[in-house]
């Protein structure tokens, strides 16, 4: 019965009402797996955040197809997906490049943290080229793991030379240097 109430409020006029019906979902728990699904179908924007968040804390078997494919919307629905993903332990699958390239800079370092080690040189050397300088940070950061590989230290020197961001060159000096430092150490 509850459950029913809170499906016809998903469709009120208002937003927070449908919003606040979405996050209550999640409360009910399993039972509700369904109606999210079904919601989500045709909901966008912040009441879309809010089923995601919602499929994240109550799964269903379809979660992963669902979530995967979320990943490529706005910033705040594809957030919500790599939240949720990893509320499920889910893997961000064959939307891992569209995730990695998305033009929100927050969304980018979400999956960074989703995907932790799992990120290749390949993949970061790639974000260098980021408009948002907190991408570039971010990437430099972890190319650091990767600094064995002669084509990360070309990567990295080459970025530096054209980066505008001094805290992103600073942090391009520290990786090559503690490179150099560690291969004396030997």
């Amino acid at each position: 019965n509850a459950l029913k109430t809170i499906a016809l409020a998903l469709t009120d006029e208002n937003i927070s009402v449908r919003i606040a019906a979405a996050t209550a979902l999640a409360q009910i728990g399993a039972p509700a797996a369904e109606t999210i699904v079904s919601a989500l179908r045709t909901a966008s924007g912040p009441l879309q955040a809010s089923l995601i968040r919602s499929l994240g804390r109550v799964g269903h078997p379809e979660a992963v197809n669902i979530l995967r494919g979320m990943c490529r919307g706005s910033a705040d629905v594809a957030l919500a997906a790599l939240e949720a993903m990893q509320q499920l332990g889910l893997e961000l699958g064959e939307s891992r490049d569209e995730i990695l390239t998305h033009p929100d800079a927050e969304v980018i370092k979400q999956a960074l943290e989703l995907l932790g080690i799992e990120v290749n040189a390949k993949e970061l050397i790639g974000l260098l080229a980021h408009d948002a300088w907190d991408v570039r940070l971010t990437a430099v950061e972890r190319l650091e793991l990767f600094t064995a590989e002669e084509a990360v230290r070309q990567a990295l020197k080459s970025r530096f030379e054209v980066e505008d961001n001094d805290l992103v060159q600073e942090t391009i000096v520290q990786v090559l240097a503690a490179k150099r430092k560690a291969r004396y150490s030997k």
